[in-house]
């Protein structure tokens, strides 16, 4: 065989190895990124259950007879939390669903 025949038939090759490679490699990363989407989107959640938790329990401490401004000013910093959390999460929402 000629030295082109051989080139033509290791291109080939090569080509339908990329094909076959791409074929399963591709389908593997979409998973991947997918999981990792579902884990970010799992623990964001999580977050704002606690950090919602932690308000509840901030402002009943707050809201006692013997309450402290430390109290006081703790329920405040929980509810600023969990308000920049929410507008967070809703920024890295509406940026998942656009892409």
């Amino acid at each position: 065989m000629s030295d082109v025949v051989w080139q033509t038939l290791i291109q080939s090759i090569f080509g339908l190895l990329g094909l076959l490679i791409a074929g399963y490699v591709i389908p593997v990363l979409h998973s991947i990124r997918r999981t990792g989407q579902d884990t970010h989107t799992l623990v964001n959640k999580r977050m704002g259950d606690q950090l919602r938790l932690n308000l509840v329990m901030a402002r009943r401490l707050a809201s006692l007879p013997d309450a402290t401004d430390a109290d006081r000013e703790a329920a405040i910093m929980a509810e600023r939390l969990l308000r920049e959390h929410d507008e967070k999460q809703t920024a890295v929402d509406n940026a998942n669903r656009g892409a």
